[in-house]
């Protein structure tokens, strides 16, 4: 889309003014003259999408806003909440992005915090209740986590560092991860990954805990970058109309040089927000499994099903259980149950000794006890 077709695009009401100008030409400020630089098709191309991304950013944030603050109303902030995360599944397609990197990584850290959440949890009871448990040794990812974010030489650390130099390329990044982590048991070449039509400067791969997934390069530079110019922050904000003038508001306080803004620093910083919320909770689970890749009712294919629980790392948590409580019924439903048919010495217990008593009468061996709810 030109220039000239987006402004007209605009509503009269929303019109920005000189949006034409400010996609074709580019202002410097040196020595304290402003020059206009003629922009060429492709960087208006650029400057046109970052626009969009920037608007269509702002304008998620500023509706989540809203929504919750009309959900709190007058209600004071409060650390207690209900927080529910709906996560987009692993993804590995023919060809895989930025976008892919992305949501894997989300999953990765995810895929620890269940791990660590639940077998912590059950150790500690075990522990607690001085229950005798064979330690059962899980696959920790850490290993990946660390090759797509650990400073300073990260897969996405690298991304921010080839986006920083005077002259971008794709080649350049993939060149680099290849480099540095040729050694790395989580990173391997496309070609050893099995996709042999890719050099190592246009593909790589990483062995996720579901999977290894090749990443095609091209595209991430630009993808990573998240720069918008000072003239459409000066011409937003300036904007006649209410909510755009507001989305820009903030940054038109700030006189900003045109830095290099990353995309991956910023998601990795949500991401770790995120993961502080999840351990300062008390988690539960549910694990979506696909049971057939036909998406047919009824049908279940077990070795797709089984691969599944064995990346997700419930059969683990299973045997880890079931190597001490197997059975967890509550001392209360116990109770319940058979108490009218007790003597009433028995009856007269409370829910934990009268479950004790039981087990001792029927001989019931201390491993296979119930835990208390």
């Amino acid at each position: 889309m030109s220039a000239s077709l987006i402004a007209r695009a605009i509503p009269a009401s929303s019109q920005v003014s000189n949006l034409q100008k400010c996609l074709c030409e580019r202002t410097m400020t040196t020595m304290g003259e402003t020059i206009a630089t003629k922009q060429t098709p492709a960087k208006a191309a650029l400057a046109r999408d970052a626009l969009a991304k920037s608007c269509y950013a702002r304008l998620f944030d500023f509706i989540v806003e809203r929504i919750n603050l009309s959900m709190r109303g007058a209600a004071k902030e409060t650390s207690t909440f209900i927080g529910l995360l709906d996560v987009y599944g692993f993804e590995s397609f023919a060809i895989n992005t930025y976008e892919q990197l992305c949501i894997n990584f989300a999953n990765e850290k995810l895929q620890q915090f269940f791990l660590r959440f639940v077998f912590k949890a059950e150790e500690d009871l075990y522990r607690s209740e001085n229950v005798a448990w064979t330690k059962i040794e899980y696959q920790d990812n850490q290993g990946c986590i660390d090759l797509i974010e650990k400073m300073p030489t990260g897969v996405m650390r690298l991304l921010d560092e080839t986006c920083k130099k005077p002259k971008v390329e794709d080649s350049a990044f993939c060149l680099s991860v290849a480099e540095t982590h040729r050694r790395n048991d989580f990173f391997m070449d496309a070609r050893g990954a099995g996709h042999k039509n890719y050099r190592p400067d246009e593909a790589f791969a990483i062995r996720h805990f579901a999977g290894d997934v090749c990443y095609v390069g091209e595209g991430f530079c630009d993808k990573n970058n998240d720069t918008l110019h000072s003239d459409f922050v000066a011409l937003c904000s300036g904007s006649g109309h209410g909510v755009l003038r507001q989305l820009f508001a903030e940054d038109a306080k700030v006189k900003k040089a045109n830095t290099f803004n990353s995309v991956s620093r910023r998601f990795i910083n949500d991401l770790n927000t995120l993961m502080e919320d999840l351990n300062s909770t008390k988690a539960h689970f549910i694990r979506c499994i696909k049971p057939n890749k036909e998406l047919e009712a009824f049908k279940f294919t077990p070795s797709l099903v089984l691969t599944q629980l064995r990346c997700s790392g419930t059969i683990d948590a299973v045997q880890l259980m079931a190597g001490a409580y197997p059975t967890r019924i509550p001392y209360d439903s116990i109770y319940s149950r058979y108490a009218s048919q007790m003597p009433d010495f028995v009856r007269k217990l409370e829910p934990p000794l009268f479950c004790e008593a039981l087990a001792l009468a029927l001989e019931i061996s201390n491993k296979v006890r119930a835990l208390a709810d």
